[in-house]
């Protein structure tokens, strides 16, 4: 759109370069003061408003589409924060279950419990548990902050497809 407008201007003002003539203005419906203006400015004048109202027509079209658009936006920088708080239940989910298999491969042999029955889901449970708990206080600030203010980060992100 912006495109559109500077070819538009440009075009009209290329034109001035290539005539001008002189045209009578009246100050105070008595003087008169004879300004050369050029065929530019002329057309400029006499379709500015044909091309405003082209352009209010076509901004009253494209409104309805454009909320439709920012609205879907907001849902999904809803699912992004949910997304994120997916990681802080996952931390929950694998430290709980690391602790219930920890102790029940405990009980079976203590000084052999990796090699016991459930000592290898209980160590891969401890890897994911830490990892989750290192990676939870980030996704814990986006996500709640994607939930509770996601019209801020759709903004944002349309100005960003805008730059």
């Amino acid at each position: 759109m912006k495109r559109l407008t500077l070819i538009t201007i440009a075009l009209l003002f290329g034109i001035s370069t290539y005539s001008q003539s002189k045209e009578t203005i009246v100050l105070n419906n008595t003087d008169t003061v004879e300004v050369e203006i050029g065929e530019a400015e002329r057309i400029v004048d006499k379709y500015t408003d044909k091309i405003t109202n082209g352009f209010n027509g076509l901004f009253e079209k494209v409104a309805p589409y454009a909320e439709q658009g920012f609205r879907f936006v907001v849902k999904l920088k809803i699912a992004e924060g949910v997304a994120y708080l997916f990681v802080v239940l996952f931390s929950f989910f694998f430290w709980s279950n690391f602790v219930k298999y920890y102790k029940i491969a405990k009980e079976d042999t203590f000084a052999d419990w990796p090699a016991g029955k459930y000592g290898g889901l209980a160590v891969i449970l401890l890897v994911f548990s830490i990892i989750t708990t290192i990676a939870t206080p980030f996704c814990l600030y986006h996500g709640l902050t994607l939930v509770i203010a996601p019209e801020w980060f759709a903004i944002k992100e349309i100005i960003e497809l805008v730059k």
